[in-house]
């Protein structure tokens, strides 16, 4: 009984110790027309004979309860495969959200794709609360060219 007793607790340890409670998380997803609902449901959709293509990026967020009275605003930096970089700037109205970001035809093809990404939650005042970024991700050093 006391052996049963104590694996009970050192499962219930091990379960506890790899939950984090507040998080951000980044998917990048590629876009084809495997993406329509209509493939999978084998409906006629007229989408399919010229189908969105490019990825997706969803940033989800749980962030702590006291960050609600705080105004908050979510930062996400891409620097695509053209070696380009861009920061997209939005209001975040609650604790636990998720925003989505799609890069899709013409814009996919002259910047082919999402090379790295970085994300920042940051206050009002320009406090970083939660940042997250990509394994790959370094900043640019942009060098002026000589005329």
């Amino acid at each position: 009984m006391r052996k049963f007793f104590f694996l009970g607790w050192v499962l219930l340890l091990v379960a506890g110790v790899g939950c984090e409670k507040h998080y951000i998380q980044v998917t990048k997803a590629p876009i084809t027309e495997e993406s329509l609902a209509s493939v999978f449901a084998k409906t006629p959709d007229p989408r399919q004979l010229s189908p969105p293509y490019g990825e997706e990026l969803v940033v989800q967020w749980n962030l702590p309860v006291a960050a609600r009275s705080k105004k908050l605003f979510l930062e996400l930096t891409m620097i695509y495969r053209d070696y380009s970089e861009e920061t997209l700037r939005c209001a975040i109205e609650d604790i636990r959200g998720v925003f989505s970001y799609f890069l899709l035809g013409a814009d996919y093809e002259v910047k082919k794709g999402i090379l790295t990404s970085k994300v920042d939650i940051v206050t009002e005042e320009g406090e970083i609360l939660k940042q997250w970024h990509h394994r790959l991700w370094v900043s640019l050093i942009h060098k002026e060219l000589e005329e």
